[in-house]
């Protein structure tokens, strides 16, 4: 099972759809593969690294949330809004769409041994967002949780540096 699915616990068991067969359950913790969660207050969604919604609940329904790093979230409408604008006014760009030039950039900076807080810095993106991208484009593993990618991509710029 891929280690960075993100987990949904719930109040009561909910209707949801398995990641590997398709196959329709009942439970009351489901996991998707998904970057990040929108919530209005209503729903509770989550994306992928292509905008694509990959599942959605009634907000009400979610107890907590549980991401790849182990950050435990009780979704609120309040909470989530905070939370945004905290990471907003430090990562202006967290949560758009990346641009083809965009990912260009990325990509150079990335082969020329850049480190996570040059990436952050020049992309204006939380390390999730940058680790994130990197994974979809394949240029580190999917299999490498948010901090051991961040960890590798710091070790990657570190012995680079030195040679």
């Amino acid at each position: 099972m891929d280690k960075n699915l993100v987990t949904i616990w719930f109040h009561n068991p909910v209707t949801g759809c398995d990641i590997e067969d398709g196959s329709i359950f009942l439970s009351n913790r489901h996991k998707v593969k998904a970057s990040w969660a929108q919530q209005d207050g209503i729903q509770t969604k989550f994306i992928n690294d292509e905008d694509e919604i990959v599942a959605q609940w009634s907000t009400v329904d979610v107890s907590h949330i549980e991401w790849p790093s182990g950050n435990k979230v009780i979704p609120t409408e309040k909470a989530f809004q905070t939370r945004m604008a905290e990471i907003k006014k430090d990562f202006a760009n967290a949560w758009s769409k990346w641009s083809d030039p965009e990912i260009a950039q990325l990509q150079t900076e990335f082969n020329t041994y850049k480190n996570i807080d040059y990436l952050c810095n020049s992309h204006k993106r939380a390390p999730g967002g940058i680790t994130s991208k990197l994974k979809a484009l394949g240029l580190i593993s999917e299999d490498f949780t948010r901090d051991e990618a961040i960890e590798f991509i710091n070790k990657r710029s570190i012995t680079k540096s030195q040679n």
